[in-house]
């Protein structure tokens, strides 16, 4: 799933900058670029070191192009096969700064967080098919106009960080994600988990809560899921409220707390 920041779904232009972020360890990209023979990603990975971010931003734009891909067909989100030929073509892999990003003249699509450099790079990939399938969506008639609409790959949130008082994200953030992941984590509902993760990523990018939000994540993603998970995710989630209300003293009580759990002494 990737979120359409700018563009309309209906009436894409078929020009698109498609970017995520990289919050793991910086020694990865390094240890790519050093290693890895020329490729695509190793073009993502030196653009993503020379911007010198904590958070490098990995990005490629690509355009309608002579060059021939393929239309998918989806099922409950998966590809199941190819369909149409499409031209799309990676045009521009140098872009890397939220400034370059606000100033695209073209549709914006981001794919999420990620601790991997694989996987960051891999949905761009995917991010580039899918546009483009949906680009072609708007192109086609009849039986193929709602082929891929049915089960489109983009999401657009009316409910934005801005909008919620800080006071009020505590409780936003339990209700909307803590206690949904939770439950489908619960049941084993994994399609849900990946797709609430996603949007909790979404909501909170750029913001001092990010953090917080990718180590909630990150603790239910734990294949040995318990209880003590489970106590870690609530606290975690009173700990993006605090960082919100910028009450960073009880966000490191917070912390203290989270620590003793994974039995670690806190700085």
């Amino acid at each position: 799933m990737f979120w359409l920041e700018r563009g309309n779904p209906d009436n894409l232009e078929g020009k698109v900058l498609i970017y995520s972020r990289f919050i793991g360890d910086i020694e990865e990209l390094e240890s790519l670029v050093s290693h890895e023979s020329p490729s695509l990603a190793k073009s993502i990975a030196i653009c993503a070191l020379n911007s010198k971010l904590d958070d490098p931003i990995l990005a490629v734009e690509a355009c309608h192009h002579s060059d021939v891909g393929c239309i998918f067909e989806y099922e409950r989100g998966k590809i199941i096969k190819p369909v149409k030929s499409i031209m799309a073509k990676i045009i521009n892999t140098s872009i890397n700064s939220q400034d370059e990003i606000e100033e695209y003249p073209g549709d914006v699509i981001f794919t999420g967080e990620y601790f991997k450099v694989g996987p960051g790079i891999k949905s761009l990939e995917l991010g580039v098919m899918a546009y483009f399938n949906c680009y072609c969506d708007n192109l086609y008639e009849g039986d193929d106009k709602n082929l891929i609409r049915e089960n489109a790959p983009f999401v657009k949130n009316d409910i934005t960080y801005e909008n919620i008082p800080s006071r009020n994200l505590y409780d936003y953030v339990l209700k909307k994600f803590t206690l949904p992941l939770l439950e489908a984590k619960k049941s084993g509902r994994k399609e849900a988990f990946d797709r609430i993760s996603k949007e909790l990523i979404y909501f909170t990018r750029n913001r001092s809560t990010s953090y917080a939000a990718s180590a909630l994540v990150n603790v239910l993603s734990n294949d040995k899921y318990s209880g003590k998970h489970m106590k870690i995710a609530e606290l975690i989630t009173k700990q993006i409220g605090a960082i919100a209300e910028d009450n960073y003293e009880q966000a490191h009580i917070i912390k203290t707390q989270i620590d003793a759990i994974n039995g670690r002494a806190s700085v």
